[in-house]
């Protein structure tokens, strides 16, 4: 069942876009083969010939079921025995993700321990986001380095590459213009400030703003690029549409039972540390 994503209402917020726009009784007749020395119920059985089949010669192709949201598959947490942060009841729907994430170090940057607690419903800014996405990619790094040295050598020609210099904010706290993680996601185009040449660090984030990082990162990874095809929620228009296609696609950030996506709603912590375990559980990150 795909839990509904926590949302908070929004008053309008500002675009995260460049200058462009925006053991059961047993039954008394069991069916069982003849050929095997064991009897499947301890009653009288009888033998019922099966059905005849008839052997269909089209070819069926099979998809990978769709990521459980509730308990995502994440390497990482598997074995992690710890429990989730105080103020998270098991009965909450992302219980599993948060205590995962939570287990990987992933959300010191929205876990706010003053109350011995953690805040599902706090909402969160766009610095708050970033941090968490820098330990994201450290974990990644970290999963890449160690996986199987490939045992088949391959020759690729040399390519030239362009280094872009990231964008400059007059509105970034000194430690993050001097922080070499935080200013590599501005250089790989993930992260983008307003129209004006600020990045409103205190800005909270809204579910268009997540779903545009959130596909920029799948990409940055080689998972997808944001579809040209219409997204599919009646009230996504405009700048965040392809974005908010693709993060769905993939199962990262889903609509309403209404058909809506809600794209200005605010994201709460609990939504990012939902869509973060889900981001680690694609299979195509899993090595």
């Amino acid at each position: 069942m795909v839990a509904a994503p926590i949302i908070a209402t929004n008053a309008g917020a500002s675009p995260d876009v460049p200058a462009a726009p925006k053991t059961a009784s047993c039954p008394t007749t069991t069916t069982f083969d003849p050929s095997t020395t064991t009897v499947p119920c301890t009653t009288t059985s009888i033998y019922i010939p099966p059905i005849p089949t008839t052997t269909s010669t089209s070819t069926t192709t099979t998809t990978a079921p769709p990521l459980d949201p509730a308990k995502p598959a994440v390497p990482e947490c598997r074995g992690l025995n710890g429990p989730a942060p105080a103020g998270v009841a098991p009965s909450n729907t992302h219980f599993e993700a948060i205590r995962c994430t939570f287990q990987l170090n992933l959300l010191v940057p929205i876990y706010q321990p003053a109350n011995g607690a953690f805040m599902p419903g706090v909402l969160v800014n766009r610095l708050d986001v970033a941090q968490v996405l820098i330990r994201l990619q450290d974990l990644l790094r970290e999963r890449l380095a160690g996986a199987p040295v490939p045992t088949t050598t391959t020759t690729t020609a040399p390519t030239t590459t362009t280094t872009v210099a990231p964008p400059v904010f007059n509105d970034l706290p000194d430690e993050m213009t001097a922080n070499e993680k935080f200013q590599a996601l501005l250089e790989a185009g993930i992260y983008k400030g307003g129209a004006d040449g600020t990045f409103d660090p205190d800005g909270q984030m809204t579910r268009e703003q997540f779903a545009a990082i959130m596909a920029r990162l799948l990409g940055v990874h080689g998972v997808g690029t944001p579809p040209a095809a219409p997204n599919p929620f009646a009230d996504v228009t405009g700048w965040a549409q392809g974005y908010i296609a693709a993060v769905s696609e993939v199962g990262l950030i889903q609509g309403f039972g209404d058909g809506t996506f809600k794209p200005g709603g605010f994201v709460t912590s609990a939504h990012v540390a939902t869509v973060v375990a889900r981001f680690l559980a694609i299979p195509q990150l899993q090595s």
